[in-house]
């Protein structure tokens, strides 16, 4: 191969010529840096891949950074390793043209390959410039587009979800003896879990993770609780409402009362009701009697985040019962001093509430022992002709009763649990571990595969620019760049000759990197010492051809001649001779006082000696 310090016999044309044949060079001269560069660039376009995809239809909260500022970083990487390459890859193209023979204005323009406001004038310049512009364009929309489809290759969305998820309860599966207190005396907690019934306080669960509905939904499910078992019978018989004899009949009726018959606790209820009336008056008066004994159920429950309420439908249409159970609170035979048991508390606090009555007073007048009776007076009714005077009917109460009554118990159960728990006891047997059905909306991340595939074709055009730049690196004896040491090394630069035939950078500021340089005006400082640069300070002007012209219309003949300069590169040969004087600024740019006095020729020529 021709080595870049190797003087070509014979320039190539403009518009190049036939390439001098380049061995492979020692793995030593491999550009890892550059290697490293595209691995980033590769490594950067995997994971945005990754991110999109595993972003996608997954939940906000799941994710402790978000998918676009993760993006935002992978195209940072980028952007870095992409500038890092174009920079290597410039500095290729430079070096392989000139080894291949170019002009001036091809290596201005590789040079400045990444200045956006030179890409017409390098598309004119020539092949190698042409390349470097369609490589310069291609990585500059690479840098620009890459950034705005990533980020929308991803975004957040409200979806709609359902999903099973693990749940835990504080709530007793039994009511201890003694809670609603004794025969006789009713105690605080019941009396307290009775207010909150009355007053529809809500009831809630422990805000502790795992045991609230944590989300923007609700969550359903059946948790074992304290309740009770019950089965009914029902009978209906009819009354002439306009009968005298009818008048002080029982129309609506709520009893509950303890019994102990065949040597088992029970709470009896009782409910009656007018249920119709037909044309001729005559009414059918529905009655039903049920019996409830203790038992832990499973209630249907709604928790939208820590507030429960019971899905009362599904409790009476739908009833799970899990076991029943006998306390001895409610057996025959107690004292006033005794413990109650759960039935006997629920009688005491609920059952003498709902106790209500309503007899007829007049064919269609009722009069009721409490206010109660009347809000199951239907008075939505519609009757058939002739039951006028007659109108009158009650909506059943059995359901509404059984519906107070569970959750009466749930809140004891709740109760119950929370009071082991304020009192530091043993919680594992009041700790109910259940799935609930969580319902609702998220917000999710939802991916656009379209950006991200616009995004990832961007970046690859990006990387194949950048390649093509560094596509024949291996035709270069060296590691090459376009420092200003190295480029002037190139050119035989007499101020770098002192780096004798180091070429590369870092190696020739290791040589003269301590020189002392300034330029000002047509002067340049080396060493404390000036020098005019070049021809135009003897009055001899260069052309375009390399021919000497004149300034201002003379031509200086007297200009003396400096020896000829082998250099190691072998470009300089009967360079003019400059002028030296002392300089008048010094290195840090302060101008010392005095004339600037022209020193000897013989200086001149000590001075080129040494060189």
């Amino acid at each position: 191969m021709a080595d870049i310090s190797t003087p070509s016999g014979v320039l190539l044309s403009d518009h190049g010529g036939p390439k001098r044949h380049h061995e492979h060079k020692p793995a030593r001269h491999t550009p890892w840096l550059a290697f490293i560069l595209i691995f980033c660039i590769l490594s950067s376009m995997i994971v945005s891949i990754a991110i999109v995809t595993a972003s996608d239809n997954d939940s906000v909260k799941n994710w402790r950074f978000q998918p676009a500022v993760l993006l935002s970083i992978m195209t940072s990487i980028f952007i870095v390793s992409l500038e890092g390459l174009v920079a290597i890859g410039l500095a290729i193209s430079w070096w392989r043209s000139i080894a291949n023979g170019t002009t001036l204005k091809r290596l201005h323009f590789i040079w400045n390959g990444s200045n956006m406001l030179n890409i017409i004038p390098a598309f004119m310049a020539g092949v190698d410039t042409r390349k470097v512009a369609f490589a310069a364009l291609a990585i500059a929309l690479a840098k620009f587009i890459n950034g705005p489809l990533l980020q929308r290759a991803t975004r957040a969305r409200i979806f709609k979800i359902q999903s099973d998820i693990p749940m835990s309860m504080l709530i007793a599966p039994k009511i201890p003896n003694g809670w609603f207190g004794t025969h006789s005396v009713d105690t605080a907690p019941g009396l307290q879990t009775m207010q909150n019934w009355y007053l529809n306080t809500t009831f809630s669960t422990s805000a502790t993770p795992g045991f609230a509905c944590e989300g923007n939904g609700t969550c359903e499910a059946r948790v074992v609780g304290a309740g009770f078992n019950y089965g009914c019978d029902s009978s209906s018989k009819k009354l002439n409402l306009t009968a005298e004899n009818s008048y002080g009949a029982e129309l609506f009726n709520i009893t509950t009362f303890m019994s102990f018959e065949f040597n088992q606790s029970m709470l009896f209820l009782s409910t009656k009701y007018l249920n119709s009336v037909n044309g001729e008056c005559v009414g059918e008066i529905v009655t039903e009697t049920c019996n409830i004994i203790a038992a832990t159920v499973a209630y249907p429950l709604i928790i939208n985040n820590t507030t429960i309420s019971i899905d009362f439908s599904q409790l009476i249409s739908n009833r799970t019962v899990v076991s029943n159970y006998t306390s001895p609170g409610d057996a025959a035979g107690f004292k006033g001093e005794d413990d109650k048991g759960p039935l006997t508390g629920l009688e005491n606090l609920m059952g003498d509430y709902m106790s209500t009555g309503a007899w007829l007073e007049e064919s269609n007048v009722y009069q009721s022992t409490s206010p109660l009776a009347s809000l199951f007076y239907n008075a939505n009714a519609t009757y058939p002709p002739g039951a006028e005077s007659c109108g009158i009917s009650f909506r059943r109460p059995t359901d509404y009763v059984f519906t107070s009554f569970f959750e009466f118990m749930l809140r004891s159960a709740l109760d119950v649990a929370r009071n082991a728990s304020d009192h530091g006891q043993d919680l594992k047997p009041y700790t109910t571990n259940f799935t609930s059905h969580f319902t609702g909306t998220e917000l999710h991340y939802n991916s656009d595969f379209r950006y991200l595939a616009g995004a990832i074709v961007i970046m690859f055009i990006g990387l194949l620019a950048v390649v093509f730049l560094l596509w024949g690196w291996w035709e270069l004896g060296r590691s090459v760049t376009l420092s200003p040491l190295e480029t002037a090394k190139a050119f035989g630069a007499p101020i770098t000759l002192g780096a004798g035939h180091e070429k590369e950078a870092d190696r020739i500021i290791k040589e003269v990197g301590h020189e002392k340089v300034a330029y000002e005006g047509d002067e340049l400082v080396w060493n404390g010492t000036v020098y005019a640069s070049g021809r135009w300070e003897m009055g001899q002007v260069p052309t375009a051809k390399g021919k000497n012209g004149s300034n201002g219309g003379s031509m200086r003949t007297d200009s003396p001649k400096s020896p000829k300069v082998n250099t190691a590169e072998g470009a300089f040969e009967n360079v003019p001779l400059t002028q030296v004087r002392e300089r008048g600024p010094d290195i840090d740019g302060r101008r010392r006082s005095g004339r600037k006095s022209i020193r000897p020729l013989s200086v001149i020529d000590e001075t080129n000696s040494r060189l």
